[in-house]
């Protein structure tokens, strides 16, 4: 739909340090999007991954509280990055993919009525597409300008760099201490046409469907009414885990007692990466509802 941007993992935590005067975010846990403002300054929502079905998913009746405010129609024909966090009623809370997949993937009726009682989705700009913009750091300006233009600040933001060393060095233990994702660095100065995005990451996610549940026991050896876990698969067929960790009570027993509910579907599983190579996920936990296409692990 529209390029993406180039990204770099970096497990080692040191190839970010070679860059040209480095910059950093923290990584959101998210939906990634594509904004196009349209001519009369409103937004659409596009998923930046596209669908098992074909096509990317437009997301914008979903979203009213952000698709009904308009930017100046300067803004007409620019292309935002942007990744849809869902942090209950106040911004500055941690995110749940869990829930902002679950408003995403509903019908437009019962997304709005979950922002009703929730809190809604807000928008993280991380990135523009359109126009073409030389360095992050003008990019950065852009960002903000439009920030100020959409003129709510706790619904759509711009990211919040640190530019320093030691600040990013202090972003990278804090989201480790938060159990965050991560932290996203590129460079202030380098040409975007040849600049990458390096990830520092704290866990992994994939995009696995889910071939079978199992039945949960009590600490006795007793079988219960409930799901116990998902056994899982990546785009090659092959089984990568048995995700036990993330479901709820609820869930647990409605899977359990209806299994072609979730067998077959796409589900986002995170991980602490691979046990060994070609082998499975170590500590597998559900994250919510699949953001985009199958994946394959290793």
């Amino acid at each position: 739909m529209y390029p993406r941007r180039k990204y770099r993992d970096d497990p080692t935590g040191i190839d970010w340090q070679k860059l040209e005067n480095p910059v950093a975010t923290k990584k959101y846990d998210g939906a990634s999007f594509f904004v196009p403002v349209e001519a009369d300054g409103s937004l659409r929502f596009f998923s930046r991954r596209p669908s098992v079905k074909g096509g990317f998913p437009e997301r914008t009746e979903q979203l009213p509280h952000l698709s009904s405010r308009k930017l100046p129609k300067s803004h007409a024909g620019t292309v935002l990055n942007v990744e849809l966090i869902h942090t209950g009623k106040h911004h500055s809370l941690p995110e749940s993919h869990r829930t902002v997949s679950g408003i995403l993937n509903s019908l437009p009726e019962r997304s709005i009525q979950t922002q009703k009682d929730t809190g809604p989705v807000r928008a993280v700009i991380l990135d523009v597409i359109n126009p073409g913009i030389a360095t992050f750091k003008d990019k950065l300006e852009y960002m903000k300008k439009v920030e100020n233009d959409f003129g709510k600040p706790d619904l759509l933001f711009s990211i919040n760099p640190e530019t320093t060393k030691e600040g990013i060095l202090r972003l990278i233990q804090d989201s480790k201490r938060k159990g965050e994702e991560g932290v996203i660095v590129t460079s202030l100065t380098q040409h975007e046409d040849s600049n990458v995005r390096v990830k520092v990451k704290n866990f992994d996610t994939f995009n696995l469907r889910v071939v079978k549940v199992e039945q949960e026991f009590d600490k006795n050896g007793n079988p219960k009414e409930s799901m116990g876990s998902a056994v899982v698969a990546d785009a090659s067929g092959r089984e990568v885990a048995n995700v036990g960790s993330g479901w709820s009570r609820q869930e647990r027993e409605y899977y359990w007692k209806n299994p072609y509910r979730i067998i077959g579907q796409l589900i986002q599983v995170k991980t602490m990466g691979l046990g060994s190579p070609g082998g499975r996920l170590r500590a597998p936990v559900y994250n919510g509802m699949a953001d985009g296409q199958l994946d394959r692990v290793g």
